[in-house]
């Protein structure tokens, strides 16, 4: 195997806080340990399944693990799920994910590489789709690997037991999702992954199987999961309790300041470089009431949106947000919409981008959250057209600018 060049190399305080932050299990930690030591450049597999166009912050606990590595020298190989993504991963399910098509797949994954960007260097980073080895693979070849497999070691896995107990079904291609995940690595020859500790047991498949196929198995890190903005539940899209890599600058701080006491301490241990040791004063002196919780949330957003969209960006985010919160202001800059012709109000909302959907929309403006020039309107068939421009804001941190075409 090849090796990495001089600068590549780390000591040993490196590598363990490497294997210790934000660590929740390691297989085989001696062996990981002793790769690193060697400065053996390894092949480290990342896989991720197309659900959402939006990659938030709980991948990023990962991609920075990935960014270290590749700034070693290692070989990072993102494996996006265009197949598996069509029938969804059932880890932590208790339902069962709707289907979906391989063009619907590939229209979701189209805006995760320029995400992506923001974290890890894109000229460095290999891409495979599973859909290239899956997707006209044979029936018979595909039955030859599912040979390596017991449904009773399938059928263990804790969202199986809990639907069990509930009389809810599972379906056949949920078993084979494993086998599947398990698969990718002996496609990619991965010798290290780094996932969420919620893909432990596919991961452990995997290894399995390449030893099945004359491969090494590969080692794998997983991670602890970042906990959304509900201060409970991990961070998950279906959830709502998440930051997107892409967001606004403005809408992350805002974000990161809205996050409950608690989990100020878990985003700086799994999102930045803070020492354990700076980290446990943190949290001494949070609970003697040394320290204000909103300035080391500040702290936080500062240090998070700088290393995602630089420190220009960072500043004025907290500007905005001191602009608009503590001051009860509206922000000196934002996006302009164009009405050109009456529309109601639900319809500005979801096409100036401030909701997903119509129907969103609607939800908004019911619940009292969207105001036109600091006035709160709860009549979704408003039709608005006005003479002069007029300030139209959705929640406590989306503002846009609308401008009528006379």
């Amino acid at each position: 195997m090849d090796t990495l060049s001089k600068k590549g190399k780390k000591d040993e305080e490196w590598i363990s806080d490497f294997l210790t932050r934000g660590v929740k299990e390691i297989i085989e930690e001696d062996s990981v340990r002793s790769k690193f030591e060697s400065g053996t450049i390894l092949r480290v597999k990342h896989g991720v399944d197309p659900t959402t166009s939006k990659l938030h912050f709980g991948y990023w606990v990962v991609y920075r693990k990935l960014r270290k590595l590749q700034e070693m020298g290692h070989t990072i190989q993102l494996l996006i799920g265009t197949f598996t993504a069509q029938f969804g991963d059932p880890s932590g399910k208790t339902e069962v994910r709707k289907e979906r098509t391989a063009d619907e797949v590939r229209e979701v994954a189209g805006d995760y590489v320029k995400q992506l960007a923001k974290i890890l260097d894109i000229q460095k980073l290999t891409v495979y789709w599973n859909n290239d080895w899956f997707g006209n693979m044979k029936l018979g070849d595909f039955f030859r690997i599912a040979n390596h497999f017991s449904v009773w070691r399938l059928l263990e896995r804790d969202m199986f037991v809990e639907r069990k107990k509930l009389g809810k079904e599972i379906k056949a291609p949920e078993l084979m999702y494993p086998i599947l995940q398990a698969y990718d690595s002996v496609e990619l020859k991965s010798d290290l992954t780094i996932v969420g500790s919620d893909q432990l047991f596919n991961e452990i498949q995997a290894r399995n199987l390449q030893r099945a196929y004359k491969e090494e198995p590969q080692d794998i890190i997983a991670l602890e999961v970042l906990v959304g903005l509900d201060g409970e539940k991990k961070m998950s899209q279906s959830l709502g309790n998440v930051i997107n890599i892409d967001d606004e600058p403005h809408e992350k701080f805002g974000k990161i300041m809205s996050m409950p006491d608690h989990l100020i301490p878990h985003y700086f241990e799994l999102l930045t470089d803070k020492s354990y040791k700076e980290i446990e004063a943190m949290k001494e002196g949070m609970k003697r009431g040394e320290l204000n919780p909103k300035d080391l949330k500040e702290e936080l957003a500062l240090v998070l949106i700088t290393e995602l969209d630089g420190k220009e960006a960072a500043e004025s985010a907290q500007k905005h947000f001191q602009k608009v919160f503590r001051e009860k202001g509206v922000p000196e800059s934002m996006k302009s919409f164009v009405v050109d012709k009456p529309m109601i109000l639900k319809e500005i909302v979801f096409k100036s981008g401030l909701s997903e959907s119509m129907s969103e929309a609607q939800r908004f403006i019911e619940q009292g959250a969207v105001t036109l020039e600091g006035k709160v309107i709860e009549d979704w068939k408003l039709e608005v057209y006005k003479k002069e421009s007029i300030i139209l804001r959705v929640g406590k941190r989306k503002f846009i600018k609308l401008v009528f075409n006379k």
